[in-house]
C-alpha cells in the first residue's frame, strides 16, 4: 500500500504544495494509488460537480472530489480517451477529455499547470495508440515458400467398384394380379345391388 509520505514526496517533486482546498483529496491518494504507480501531473480546479483534484499518473487519469459526506472518483485509462482538447481564456483554462460514451470537462486558474497536464495526456494517448498499431500491423500468418521437390506428393488409389449380384425372386404374376398384398383375398369383387337383402348376402 502507498503511504502518505510517498504521496507527499511525489507532490513535492512536482512542485505542488498541499492547500486547504485539496487536503481531503490528497489524503485519499494513498488509498487510490497502487504500489509502483507514480504521479506525473497534478492540477487543482473544478468541474460540474464542484472543486476537485485532477491527477495524471503513469497508468491512468484520476479525478478526486472528496466532500464531507461523499466521495467522487473518476478512473480514466489512457486507451479509453478518444480526444483531448485544451483552451484558455483570460483568467482560467479548460481541458476536455472525450470518451466513447461521456466527456469530462475540468477548469483551473493555473493555466500553465493545466496546459502541462493536457500535453502529458496527449503524449500518453499517442504512445498507447502507436503501440496498438504496431501490434496489429504484424501479420499473425507467416508464409514460408516450399520447394516443389520437397513437397509431399499426393497419393491416389483407384478403387474398383464392387457390384454385388443378387437373384431376383421369381413370383407368379397371376397371383399378384388376382390378390392384394395385404388381404390375400381375390382382387375382383362383384357388384352388389342396394336392394339385396341380408339373407342373400350370407350366401
Amino acid at each position: 500500500m502507498v503511504t502518505m509520505h510517498e504521496v507527499l514526496s511525489q507532490l513535492k517533486q512536482l512542485g505542488m504544495r498541499p492547500s486547504l482546498w485539496t487536503k481531503a483529496e490528497i489524503h485519499e491518494l494513498p488509498r487510490i494509488l497502487i504500489p509502483g504507480e507514480r504521479l506525473q501531473q497534478v492540477s487543482m480546479g473544478w468541474y460540474n460537480g464542484g472543486f476537485a483534484l485532477l491527477c495524471c499518473t503513469d497508468q491512468r487519469v484520476l479525478l478526486i472530489d472528496k466532500k464531507l459526506f461523499f466521495l467522487t472518483l473518476e478512473d480514466c485509462r489512457y486507451d479509453m480517451i478518444a480526444e483531448v482538447m485544451y483552451q484558455h481564456r483570460l483568467l482560467d483554462a479548460t481541458v476536455t477529455l472525450t470518451f466513447v460514451a461521456k466527456s469530462l470537462q475540468f477548469k483551473s486558474w493555473n493555466q500553465a499547470n493545466l496546459r502541462r497536464l493536457a500535453a502529458y495526456i496527449q503524449q500518453r494517448v499517442m504512445e498507447v495508440r502507436r503501440r496498438y498499431d504496431e501490434q496489429h500491423q504484424q501479420s499473425p500468418y507467416i508464409f514460408t515458400p516450399i520447394n516443389s521437390e520437397q513437397a509431399p506428393q499426393p497419393q491416389f488409389s483407384l478403387l474398383e467398384p464392387k457390384i454385388s449380384s443378387y437373384e431376383v425372386p421369381q413370383t407368379n404374376n397371376s397371383s399378384l394380379i388376382n390378390k392384394t398384398s395385404y388381404q390375400g383375398r381375390p382382387y375382383f369383387r362383384r357388384r352388389i345391388s342396394r336392394f339385396v337383402t341380408t339373407s342373400q348376402l350370407s350366401r
